[in-house]
């Protein structure tokens, strides 16, 4: 018996984690045709956008005008990247309906990446799923391994673990 897992879910994040450090604009419609074309390949989860501070991520600043021209006819879970609950309110007034929250796992990654202490972080993202949950959002949560046991019992233990998502 095969110790392979019987399918495997392939999410695209190269448009998002790719242009976020470039320093030229590409312009919303441009990006909105790659995603078409990642589409066109048969992949069926994209991460189209992050909802970060636009002067933080310049290439970020069009979020809502890219989630406003995705093709939701496609069979394709569109998600953007979230790091604080006015992110993932601002998601949510774009009309998505699924969420990539990050939380460090190290305080000097959480310090660097979302500029709040690892506390700072847990507390953020209760609150994250507590909101999205009022949104009627699929909150898929993402871990650093570092302090991953201690995170995960927190977030077990709070109140808004309930909502979190397993993938398995």
């Amino acid at each position: 018996m095969s110790s392979y897992p019987p399918k495997i879910v392939i999410e695209e994040q190269g448009l998002r984690d790719g242009l976020q450090g470039e320093r030229q604009f590409m312009p919303t419609e441009k990006k909105l045709e790659i995603i078409g074309l990642v589409a066109d390949a048969g992949i069926k989860r994209i991460q189209v956008t992050s909802f970060v501070h636009p002067k933080l991520v310049p290439q970020m600043a069009d979020a809502e005008e890219i989630c406003k021209g995705l093709d939701h006819s496609r069979d394709v879970l569109y998600s953007g990247l979230v790091l604080n609950t006015k992110g993932l309110q601002r998601a949510a007034n774009a009309g998505l309906k699924h969420v990539d929250a990050s939380i460090s796992a190290s305080d000097s990654h959480s310090r660097k990446n979302a500029h709040a202490s690892l506390p700072e972080a847990r507390q953020r993202i209760a609150e994250m799923i507590k909101t999205g949950k009022k949104h009627g959002l699929m909150i898929r949560g993402e871990l650093q391994p570092p302090e991953l046991r201690r995170t995960c019992l927190f977030l077990a233990n709070s109140s808004a673990g309930k909502s979190i998502q397993k993938i398995s």
